[in-house]
């Protein structure tokens, strides 16, 4: 992963397209996520209800190539947002490529933040909804 020199979250970022990446969860809390990236870019529920809470990210990073990485963290089908701001939550993180798990996991890690990530370990809460 290249160095990330900004992170923007903004409704205005287009995430058309993105989809769920990588093969684990980001296990975080709530207050960990606002204080990377500030308060979620979604707060209410989407209109078919599967989303309460979504940061909607934009990475700018030093890699000439693939300059910016655009990534989502959400929740999925929880219908309720005190589940996935309480705690540890299992989020799942979307984007156009594996890159976006990469640079939130990495921005996370830069920022001395207490977030936890684990290939393996999924709550049976999460993963059978």
């Amino acid at each position: 992963m290249s160095k990330i020199i900004n992170v923007r979250n903004s409704q205005s970022i287009n995430t058309s397209g993105t989809s769920l990446v990588g093969s684990s969860y980001l296990k975080a809390t709530y207050d960990d996520l606002v204080k990377a990236f500030g308060e979620p870019t979604y707060y209410e529920p989407s209109d078919d209800g599967k989303v309460t809470t979504e940061w909607t990210l934009e990475f700018e990073t030093t890699d000439n190539e693939n300059p910016y990485v655009t990534a989502t963290i959400y929740d999925w089908k929880t219908y309720d947002a005190s589940i996935c701001r309480k705690g540890i939550f299992n989020w799942h993180v979307g984007g156009f490529s594996y890159d976006a798990f990469d640079a939130v996991k990495a921005y996370l890690e830069n920022s001395h933040h207490p977030t936890q990530y684990n290939k393996s370990e999924v709550s049976q809460e999460v993963s059978t909804l």
